[in-house]
């Protein structure tokens, strides 16, 4: 596995638009979520539908930015992006092992306790295939 953690960001729409978008190269296909914050309901519940062959993120979007409103002094690069990725000669993995991922690495990064997503920090998983 393969791990780039990307500089803090400020726009979590904008981080959605580009998940669920294309790519920059087209490499982005069949996104999806895998793992949400606790609490968070259905992940197809979440999931951005789409409209005009684009898939619109707002309602995510509000729900990823209101802890951030919520906080007396936010930080001014509140989006942290990790990509992890398989090798080519790596095996598929499923959504579910994604998930547990997502989570490991969250809590390897000190972004959230082991087997807890809640609180300040907001956990989201989108896979894309492989090509």
């Amino acid at each position: 596995m393969i791990s780039r953690i990307h500089p803090r960001g400020v726009h979590v729409g904008g981080l959605l638009r580009y998940l669920f978008g294309p790519g920059r190269k087209e490499e982005h296909s069949n996104p999806r979520l895998v793992a949400a914050w606790d609490g968070a309901g259905d992940l197809t519940d979440l999931e951005p539908p789409v409209v005009n062959s684009r898939r619109v993120a707002r309602a995510l979007t509000a729900m990823m930015n209101d802890p951030i409103q919520a906080v007396y002094r936010p930080s001014a690069k509140p989006v942290w992006h990790c990509s992890p990725r398989l090798a080519p000669e790596d095996r598929m993995l499923g959504d579910t092992q994604w998930s547990h991922i997502a989570r490991e690495v969250m809590a390897q990064a000190g972004l959230a306790r082991h087997g807890m997503t809640s609180g300040h920090h907001e956990i989201i998983c989108i896979v894309h295939n492989r090509q």
